[in-house]
């Protein structure tokens, strides 16, 4: 099984996963590691730990050795060329006149390689700025367009909640964000309210959202009627992580909140307690074999279908 540790590579934040071998290593501690764009300095994140891949070949990149003191003036020598190279950059970007903005420039640690990353509202034709880079640098130029997700975790900062940004701490991917699934959090459907220091929906509504998934899977849904010991009611609200539902009590109209240990969920009739009748329905329905007659309850609709017969007891309406 390959032993892997999290570290940070560069200025993107991002914990990246290789495998250590049998180095011992500690968070904290800087280390060479080996990338698709060459030799990098990077820093442990994570304690290393074994895992399982099955019979296939570990597909970690490799984590090469300790960082010696060497490597780590080396990479602060390269810290003073990407600055070069960033106002360089900057100066092409203008002469051509091309619509994108230049974030950063890193180069990796033997100096072979820069990579030059920039932001832009659409797709941009930089092969010409690619030749010119390359002749004024002497160096092989790799551009890589990145999104404001990406730039927020290059930049850090604080989010609205007053901790350190989640994609710059221990988030090691981001994956689309949806209104929907704010939504399923019962939150404000007010983007503003929710967005990031990105200016995009914040990444934690993404990472929490399994969690409420999970749980509302088990509750009734919003609208659905149910059974409380203060009468019948239809679900107006619910609360995932409290597991609580706030009912409408048809007696009284009021909104009572109830644990979801005190709410039944009438199904005597094959889910028309959707419907909106109360329990002396229900109980008309089970003596007739799960179906009630037009007399019993005249506002059920598959009463007003005419579906007497036991046997019908699964049609669906």
């Amino acid at each position: 099984m390959p032993r892997v540790a999290g570290v940070v590579v560069g200025n993107t934040g991002r914990q990246r996963w290789f495998d250590v071998g049998d180095a011992e290593i500690h968070p904290g501690d800087l280390v060479v590691v080996q990338t698709a764009r060459g030799p990098a300095l990077g820093t442990v994140r994570s304690v290393p730990r074994e895992i399982n891949q099955g019979p296939q070949p570990s597909t970690f990149e490799l984590l090469l050795r300790a960082a010696s003191a060497e490597d780590i003036d080396q990479d602060e020598r390269n810290k003073e060329r990407a600055t070069k190279a960033l106002r360089i950059a900057a100066d092409s970007i203008g002469r051509l006149n091309l619509p994108m903005k230049v974030r950063s420039a890193e180069y990796c640690l033997d100096g072979s390689q820069i990579t030059i990353t920039f932001s832009a509202d659409h797709r941009v034709d930089f092969r010409e700025l690619v030749r010119d880079l390359s002749g004024r640098l002497r160096t092989r130029v790799l551009l890589h367009q990145i999104t404001p997700r990406d730039h927020t975790r290059m930049l850090g900062g604080c989010g609205p909640c007053g901790r350190e940004l989640c994609c710059g701490t221990f988030l090691s991917e981001s994956g689309p964000v949806s209104m929907r699934m704010a939504k399923d959090q019962s939150l404000i459907l007010n983007p503003a309210k929710f967005s990031g220091a990105c200016g995009k929906l914040m990444c934690c509504l993404r990472f929490e959202h399994e969690t409420y998934a999970e749980a509302q899977r088990t509750m009734p849904s919003v609208g659905q009627f149910v059974r409380t010991p203060r009468g019948d009611g239809r679900v107006v609200s619910r609360s995932a992580l409290n597991k609580e539902l706030t009912i409408a009590l048809n007696a009284s109209g009021a909104e009572v909140v109830f644990a979801m240990d005190d709410i039944k969920v009438p199904t005597s009739f094959g889910g028309c307690c959707r419907q909106g009748h109360g329990s002396d329905d229900d109980d008309a329905a089970d003596s007739n074999g799960g179906i009630p007659t037009m007399e019993q309850a005249p506002h059920c609709p598959r009463a007003r279908q005419g579906v007497m017969n036991t046997g019908d007891a699964a049609y669906d309406h």
